[in-house]
């Protein structure tokens, strides 16, 4: 965190507003994980609100604006203010899609796909996977990024309650005692472990 903020306070002097946007987006993410959620919305919003004091028009339409919109909307989802979070949230997207930024678009989609969700608009949150599923059908992806993709439609299946569907994504996933807990898979396990809970397979 230390670092993170060093680095964002370094790019402001230094009017690298991009950089300094960027950073603001890992160090909000990073006090989420320790759920200092205030702290969080509280960077964001001051970021925001000294960047658009000061930067040029060009900059509040690039992606990394975007991404500090992503960060704040995450802890609007969070507080359970869901109309405040998809407003953030699409406001990220807009800036996100015309350059196709893959890191935006993916967290983008599948955070509106949760809020969706939560408010009970399963088909919504259908459409929010299935617009991430166009925008990087044509792009290379690497493995783990296609597993999260895969593994949020496991999800969706599971919260509608198509239980037989989310079984057979299931039924994809190979486990090992072996496995290292990797982050970057917490999502997939996290789904495999609720649909195994949903079949009464608690071991």
């Amino acid at each position: 965190i230390e670092a993170y903020s060093q680095a964002a306070a370094l790019c402001q002097v230094a009017k690298n507003t991009v950089a300094a946007m960027i950073a603001t987006f890992y160090l909000a993410r990073l006090y989420m994980v320790q759920g200092r959620l205030h702290h969080a919305a509280g960077n964001c919003q001051e970021a925001l609100r000294s960047t658009e004091q000061r930067a040029a028009s060009d900059i509040r339409r690039s992606p990394a604006w975007g991404m500090v919109y992503l960060a704040m909307a995450d802890v609007l989802y969070e507080w359970n203010e869901l109309a405040a979070a998809e407003q953030h949230v699409r406001a990220a997207l807009a800036l996100g899609e015309p350059g196709g930024y893959l890191d935006l678009l993916i967290n983008g989609y599948t955070l509106l796909a949760r809020i969706r969700q939560a408010c009970g608009d399963v088909q919504g949150a259908h459409e929010a996977i299935h617009k991430l599923e166009q925008a990087v059908q044509q792009r290379n992806l690497h493995r783990m990024i296609v597993e999260k993709m895969a593994a949020y439609r496991a999800w969706l299946w599971l919260m509608e309650g198509n239980l037989e569907a989310a079984v057979c994504w299931a039924k994809t996933i190979e486990p090992s005692p072996d496995d290292r807990l990797d982050i970057l898979r917490e999502f997939q396990w996290i789904t495999l472990v609720r649909v195994l809970l949903a079949q009464g397979r608690p071991d």
